[in-house]
């Protein structure tokens, strides 16, 4: 298992993995319609371009072997200095935007070392809060975050193609990095 971080090279196969597994984790609890709308307008070389090249944004990405061949099977991204929704945290907040795995590889520890490769890099550029959104009713992603120390501390909207969602944000903090 393998996780780096993206390079402009990644764009293509980011659209593609992006589509596929944020399909695979909402299709079945959203109206078709909303889904390609949301998939047509996030989803784009054009915004994964931009979010490449933005400073405030990283993306990892894990692949089963370090291989040129390797296909990623996950990837995560965070977003630099973005406030905590509903919330006060204390220092600097990191937010963890996206942290997807393909269905295959779910339960093989891409996602646990996704969490631990952003964890790593949040203490290392001394940011003090981690926090993510995570849709009200996805109570599996709920499972896995609090497994890694998050908790809720308020809400935000989320809007799926048409649809008005409610994410809750989730927040943990960051050991500062050892000397």
């Amino acid at each position: 298992m393998h996780i780096r971080q993206a390079t402009f090279a990644d764009v293509d196969p980011l659209v593609t993995l992006s589509k596929r597994t944020f399909f695979d984790a909402f299709a079945a609890d959203t109206a078709p319609t909303d889904m390609e709308l949301h998939l047509a307008n996030r989803f784009t070389p054009e915004k994964i371009e931009q979010q490449l090249t933005d400073a405030q944004s990283v993306f990892f990405i894990a692949q089963p072997t370090t291989t040129p061949d390797s296909s990623a099977v996950g990837y995560a991204q965070l977003i630099r200095n973005a406030p905590v929704p509903d919330a006060e945290p204390a220092g600097k907040a990191i937010e963890l935007s996206k942290l997807y795995v393909d269905q295959a590889a779910i339960g093989q520890g891409y996602g646990a070392r996704l969490m631990q490769t952003c964890i790593d890099y949040a203490t290392t550029q001394q940011f003090s809060t981690l926090w993510l959104g995570v849709w009200e009713h996805n109570t599996r992603a709920q499972t896995f975050y609090r497994r890694w120390g998050f908790a809720p501390v308020g809400t935000q909207p989320f809007v799926l193609g048409g649809d008005v969602q409610t994410d809750d944000v989730w927040v943990r903090a960051i050991a500062p990095a050892m000397p």
